[in-house]
């Protein structure tokens, strides 16, 4: 594991039309629409939820007195990282403490972005595999990553907290 400062990493997972997002919410459409008779361009009409793929959860999201997305710095998103491979420390469902971060925090230090790199991101579909049973950060260890005092966390599962026991709101695949 190393601090990477060269180059710009781009996390994000593509959006694809009926592809996986969180639970109950509905699945992304995206229409591609024929080449415009005057102008000569070509459109693609997108809908789909601010939680499909990669995504922040602004402030906002759990309080409606606090920033959105579009107030925050950019900075805020971008800088030195240390990926945190997890792959071989994770089963299904786990909950992410310090005995899986143990031994693995040695580059962390202040203002730098943990990434837990957990293998689900290869994954990555509509089944319950992926949208119901991913590891995410437990409380103890994001305990342990705020001594660090770390810029932000990332995980390649679809979201950093535990699955929804809700029910998905389309047909998975088995």
């Amino acid at each position: 594991m190393r601090i990477v400062h060269e180059r710009m990493w781009d996390l994000s997972q593509p959006v694809a039309h009926d592809g996986p997002c969180w639970p109950e919410q509905t699945p992304p459409a995206i229409r591609h629409n024929e080449r415009a008779a005057v102008g000569g361009f070509n459109v693609e009409t997108i809908e789909m939820t601010d939680h499909t793929g990669t995504h922040v959860d602004a402030p906002f999201h759990h309080d409606d007195a606090a920033a959105t997305i579009d107030r925050l710095p950019i900075k805020t998103f971008a800088g030195p990282a240390l990926f945190i491979d997890l792959r071989d420390r994770v089963e299904p469902s786990m909950e992410i403490g310090p005995e899986q971060l143990e031994g693995r925090l040695g580059e962390l230090r202040e203002g730098v972005f943990a990434i837990l790199v957990t293998g689900w991101g290869d994954k990555r579909a509509v089944t319950e595999e992926f949208l119901k049973r991913y590891p995410f950060l437990g409380g103890a260890g994001a305990d342990l990553l705020l001594e660090h005092r770390v810029a932000g966390v990332g995980i390649d599962a679809l979201s950093i907290a535990g699955a929804p026991v809700r029910a998905v709101a389309w047909e998975i695949e088995e």
